[in-house]
Formats: C-alpha cells, sequence, structure tokens
C-alpha cells in the first residue's frame, strides 16, 4: 500500500467527519514518510496541508512552499500550493494549465477542501 496515499485517505477522513483519531493517523503516516525522505515535495505539501487544517501556516511555512513552487515545474504541485497559500491567482492559473486526467485525479484529493468556495 502507497503510503501517501493512505496518508490522503486520513486527510479525507478527517475533513469528512472531524474525528480526531483520522488526523492523528494523518500526523503518524506523514512522520513516517518524512523520516524517509524529507525534502520530498509532495510529503512537504500534504505536511502543510495538514498543519493548514488545525492553524494558518507561519511565514516560515509559506516561505517553504513559496521555495518549492519557484523550483517546480509540476503544475499540480504548484496548483496545491497555490491553494495552500490561499492565492486565487495563481489557483485559477494552475488549474488551467493541468491535464483533464489531473483535473479528475485531484476531485480525489482532499486539499481542494481547502479551497475558499465564495
Amino acid at each position: 500500500l502507497n503510503l501517501n496515499l493512505l496518508l490522503l485517505t486520513y486527510i479525507s477522513a478527517y475533513d469528512r467527519t472531524k474525528n480526531e483519531n483520522y488526523y492523528k493517523m494523518a500526523e503518524f503516516v506523514l512522520k513516517k514518510l518524512l523520516k524517509e525522505d524529507s525534502n520530498n515535495s509532495v510529503y512537504i505539501i500534504n505536511k502543510m496541508q495538514l498543519i493548514k487544517r488545525k492553524r494558518n501556516l507561519t511565514q516560515k511555512e509559506k516561505s517553504t512552499l513559496n521555495e518549492i513552487k519557484e523550483n517546480t515545474y509540476n503544475n499540480m504541485e504548484k496548483y496545491c500550493i497555490s491553494i495552500l497559500l490561499e492565492n486565487n491567482y495563481d489557483i485559477e492559473k494552475y488549474y488551467k494549465k493541468l491535464s483533464r486526467q489531473e483535473k479528475k485525479d485531484l476531485e480525489k484529493f482532499p486539499i481542494v477542501n481547502l479551497i475558499e468556495r465564495s
């Protein structure tokens, strides 16, 4: 089983139920992933989306995300980071650059639950 998918499953379950046990399990899986590879941008993005469910991101955390965003060519990562940074202009900009399949995959990812619906 892919641990990152397990992490996303726990985050989704937390979003649906607000059950703290799912949040704790997500934290547990995330610690394992980051121990394995602390520089993995996907794991860092997932860490930040987990944090954002409890509090606003610090300047340091936002800087880390901006650094990843500036150094990646992956539009999906740029899109997810834009959500975390609440940059509506970039959310739209990078969403338009995603393939049809990526947009379909996104529907399954809990990060989209963090988009401010207006």
